[in-house]
């Protein structure tokens, strides 16, 4: 039986070198390599392929690579070929991609197994079955590899026998979401390669659009190869970050009363090199030109509205709108007491549908509540519709970071390590009692609106407003300070606070290798055509 490798993929522990001078390396490879976590099926034309084909006494049938109408290139499959990957790490979201193509009159099935070493191969799982009958062009299946109960396994892809007409398999991809965007621009690495130089080489860039282009006659003396940064330069960077992050917090202590979450994300915000916008700051600068006109939008219990209040003094009129009656009215009663002389408008109401009353204002603003809006689009061209043009929108303390209000999967890994080195007592969850051995990775989307479009929150906010001033920190270390296990951590207790503290190095250390944000504080103005 097959147990060839086609168009071995580079995984990414390997480094980018490796991955690159991998190119040269034929389509098949040793059954007993090392398991690896990603694979794509590279398709070089000047690459043998090799697959298997049932009825054939030797094991493997090397064959040329077709050439679709599209210019893809792909593996053309007879009834009884297949293909079987090499042995694959599973994760918590390792997802299998298959893209076939069929021509008019094709019939048949292809069958994609999954194959254990601890199940006989005839009894291997099947894991999508692609009927071909009545398709013409592009067949595409995704499919989810999570709860297979196994730690590594193979797939194979085989077309049946007893279908007709021409089948090739254009794309075999296995990878977690994240990484698959990597994972393919690593594929097929050298050929690419080629057809980049070849298509931006030449007359490129040769268009008068790019203006005068000076003779390379002679000029080969100028140009030397590149120096390849030794990896040893990203671990000393590592240590350095490391050594002045805890140097850093060495003086840094809680104050009288203050919370394990507010410390930490002090702490933080004393390891980063930028700041966060000091909106009452700008608040009061506004106020400068007259009065301000403010819409608060999503305020639930209106504090830092409040607090807004307190710092401009007279001449703000404020409106506040949430979908909550009880929210709001307990906004109202104490906005009430502490702003008597205030001009404050409480209304109930769903911003899905659109923003209230009429006219522009000089604050839009919303406090960690956008990731609940379903209707983003509307509810964001309105803001800029209804903003003064020297207005500005602030999004204070937002929820970016993945849908669900998940973490995302690499932020999840840091977070698991730092929180399995923290002692029993610091992981006991406050709303189920229990020592958690992980952190929860529940999707709290389902049911209600918590993180439905977190993913898009940014793209969405550059694509109706113009950033100005965009602070944005915190990957995973909210999940472990929050109310979940926050209260664990005594402030008064030395030990506490160091452990505190590795929470916070932990967080930075995987912000300055690529750690992704979820927490967003921004000023946006609006979009207007000039006059």
């Amino acid at each position: 039986m097959l147990r060839r490798l086609l168009g071995l993929n580079h995984p990414p522990h390997v480094s980018e070198r490796d991955a690159r001078n991998a190119g040269s390396n034929c389509n098949h490879a040793d059954p007993n390599l090392e398991d690896v976590r990603d694979y794509q099926l590279e398709l070089d034309p000047t690459r043998p392929i090799a697959i298997g084909r049932v009825g054939r006494e030797t094991e493997t049938v090397v064959l040329p690579l077709a050439c679709g109408t599209d210019g893809r290139m792909a593996v053309p499959l007879e009834c009884g070929d297949f293909v079987v990957t090499p042995k694959l790490l599973l994760e918590n979201e390792t997802t299998l991609e298959v893209s076939v193509h069929t021509d008019s009159g094709t019939t048949g099935h292809v069958e994609i197994h999954c194959i254990r070493d601890d199940v006989p191969e005839s009894k291997s799982a099947v894991l999508a079955t692609l009927c071909l009958d009545a398709f013409e062009g592009e067949v595409n299946a995704n499919v989810s590899l999570c709860g297979l109960d196994a730690n590594s396994i193979r797939v194979r892809l085989s077309r049946l026998p007893g279908g007709s007409g021409h089948l090739s398999l254009q794309a075999l991809r296995v990878s977690t979401p994240n990484r698959s965007g990597r994972v393919n621009a690593l594929s097929s690495y050298a050929f690419r390669m080629r057809n980049e130089i070849s298509n931006f080489s030449g007359d490129a860039y040769k268009h008068e659009m790019y203006g005068d282009q000076p003779t390379t006659e002679g000029q080969s003396s100028l140009v030397r190869s590149a120096p390849i940064a030794s990896l040893k330069e990203a671990e000393e960077f590592s240590r350095s970050m490391r050594n002045r992050a805890e140097d850093r917090l060495s003086t840094l202590y809680p104050t009288d009363g203050e919370v394990s979450f507010n410390f930490a994300l002090r702490a933080l915000g004393a390891l980063l090199p930028h700041q966060a916008p000091n909106f009452f700051l700008r608040a009061s600068k506004l106020r400068e030109r007259g009065p301000l006109k403010v819409l608060s939008i999503l305020s639930g219990a209106a504090r830092i509205e409040e607090q807004l209040l307190g710092y401009c003094g007279s001449g703000v009129e404020i409106t506040l709108i949430d979908a909550s009656a009880d929210l709001i009215e307990r906004a109202a009663a104490r906005l009430k007491v502490a702003h008597p002389d205030a001009v404050v408008d409480c209304l109930v109401g769903d911003i899905n549908e659109g923003l209230p009353g009429s006219g522009c204002f000089d604050i839009i603003l919303c406090v960690s509540a956008l990731h609940h809006v379903a209707n983003l689009e509307l509810v964001l061209s309105q803001v800029n519709a209804r903003l003064a043009e020297h207005g500005e929108f602030w999004s204070i303390g937002e929820q970016i970071g993945r849908n669900g209000n998940r973490l995302w999967p690499e932020a999840l890994q840091a977070a698991n390590n730092a929180f399995a080195r923290l002692p029993e007592r610091f992981r006991k969850n406050a709303h189920t009692g229990n020592l958690d051995a992980v952190v929860s990775d529940r999707d709290f989307s389902i049911g209600c609106f918590e993180g439905i479009r977190s993913e898009e929150l940014e793209t969405l906010l550059e694509a109706h407003l113009l950033p100005e001033h965009v602070y944005k920190r915190n990957a995973f270390l909210w999940r472990l300070v929050d109310a979940t296990y926050g209260d664990n951590f005594v402030l008064s207790n030395d030990e506490d606070v160091r452990h505190l503290k590795d929470l916070v190095v932990a967080e930075a250390m995987h912000w300055t290798t690529g750690g992704r944000s979820t927490e967003l504080h921004g000023v946006y103005r609006k979009k207007f055509v000039a006059p």
